[in-house]
């Protein structure tokens, strides 16, 4: 019970200090670094990870992942400097990360704010065309395989 109370008191007390998504400067700074590693108009990486756990009692099936074993999904986003700037972790390992993602409380916020979770002002002109900040969309990596 203690490592539960310790955990809630950080992230009620300390979590948005350390862990929130980039704004004004740090946005741009975000936003840069990314354009740097060849991701234009990047402000955040996710993906999806395995916590290892004890399986509860309760529906314990649902925790086997694909991989075979006793696990919760945690949702992470990361900036240009492997820094998190949202995380969500939770749900069952057998669960899908679109699922996981469509049920978090990034997904919600950026479903609340018309589809943008940063200020839609800020785009970039491209060979004449101008591209605005979009989260959920990436049309190509500079690590495609080929």
């Amino acid at each position: 019970m203690m490592v539960q109370e310790v955990t809630a008191a950080l992230r009620k007390f300390l979590g948005k200090l350390f862990i929130s998504l980039p704004s004004g400067t740090r946005l741009q700074e975000t936003i840069d670094g990314f354009a740097q590693r060849g991701f234009p108009m990047c402000a955040g990486a996710i993906d999806g990870s395995y916590i290892r756990i004890i399986t509860p009692s309760m529906d314990s099936l649902a925790y086997y992942n694909r991989k075979g074993w006793r696990s919760v999904v945690l949702q992470a986003v990361v900036d240009h400097r492997f820094c998190f700037s949202d995380v969500f972790v939770g749900w069952p390992g057998r669960t899908h990360d679109a699922q996981v993602l469509a049920n978090s409380p990034l997904f919600r916020k950026a479903e609340d704010q018309g589809g943008h979770l940063f200020p839609r002002d800020v785009s970039k002109d491209v060979e004449g065309v101008r591209f605005q900040r979009i989260l959920w969309v990436m049309r190509h990596t500079p690590y495609e395989a080929s």
